[in-house]
């Protein structure tokens, strides 16, 4: 007799060009053709509330999220949060699906959900504010931070990354550097600065393979690269441009880059947007952890 699993399926319709909305009956019937059953929950803002409930209260053997960085981001913390210990597996649907390339998950759909049903599972990273909120892939504060979630979102179904490049060449005319101060376990950092990220993972925005093979999602550090002042703003339209074609960028003499199991991150200018995994983060000063191999996940 077969033996099947059920899965709890939480997907945001309108995440990217919809394509699960639309293929949602034949996403159910290619999983059932595995010998997965899905639970499905169509996550809008009714159902934001009642997640962690609906997580606890139904039957199933793991968890599949389908959205972009932001509904991937909101599903793990319901799941961290409810203290929820069954795999997470997750199909990015959005523009530029930043923690399913971390963990190696295809972008073409079906091809995801076959790496999904093969249910290999590994352990990751993740960051934690003092304030409980909770980020899978990137926190970014500065000048660029609010390009993600500015972004005209039909642009960026249009477009898919390059509308990131294009929002971010709009701020050179008025780019102003600020003074931060970066407090890690071992050292503090002060730096006149555009940006400051903190990655678990090669891809954040529309940038990917930032780091090269550097990064382990489980060694319980997070990278944190510095943009820091430059004379010339050439400089930095070039560093857009070397986004844009995918080279490593941090070999820049302008750039910085440190490891960190915790830091604070503060600035002159609280008024600095902050973004974690692409969404709208809180106010500076912000004090973070890196909880290591707290989410279950299946990967690629």
């Amino acid at each position: 007799m077969v033996g099947y699993k059920k899965a709890l399926f939480i997907y945001n319709p309108k995440s990217g060009n919809r394509e699960v909305a639309s293929e949602l009956s034949k996403i159910v019937n290619k999983f059932m053709k595995n010998n997965i059953i899905l639970t499905v929950i169509r996550l809008d803002s009714a159902v934001y509330d009642k997640l962690s409930d609906l997580m606890l209260s139904l039957d199933y053997d793991f968890i599949i999220g389908s959205g972009g960085d932001g509904s991937i981001s909101t599903i793990a913390s319901n799941i961290l949060r409810s203290n929820i210990q069954k795999p997470y597996a997750v199909i990015g649907s959005g523009t530029c699906n930043n923690f399913a390339s971390n963990i190696n998950m295809k972008p073409a759909l079906y091809r995801a959900i076959e790496q999904i049903s093969k249910q290999k599972t590994s352990n990751v990273d993740i960051g934690c504010l003092d304030s409980g909120q909770v980020f899978l892939s990137s926190l970014a504060v500065g000048i660029f931070a609010e390009t993600s979630f500015e972004t005209n979102s039909d642009l960026k179904e249009w477009l898919g990354p390059l509308a990131y490049y294009l929002q971010g060449i709009t701020k050179l005319s008025n780019i102003k550097a600020d003074r931060f101060v970066i407090k890690t376990e071992s050292e503090i950092i002060e730096e006149t600065a555009y940006m400051v990220l903190a990655l678990n993972g090669n891809n954040v925005g529309s940038m990917t393979g930032i780091l090269d093979n550097q990064v382990d999602l489980k060694d319980g550090l997070f990278e944190i690269i510095i943009v820091k002042e430059v004379q010339n703003p050439i400089d930095i339209a070039n560093l857009l441009m070397q986004v844009a074609r995918g080279e490593d960028f941090t070999k820049n003499s302008f750039i910085r880059v440190v490891k960190a199991s915790t830091f604070e991150i503060d600035s002159d200018n609280r008024d600095l947007a902050v973004s974690l995994d692409g969404e709208k983060g809180p106010s500076l000063p912000l004090k973070v952890s890196v909880k290591r191999e707290a989410l279950n996940v299946i990967v690629g």
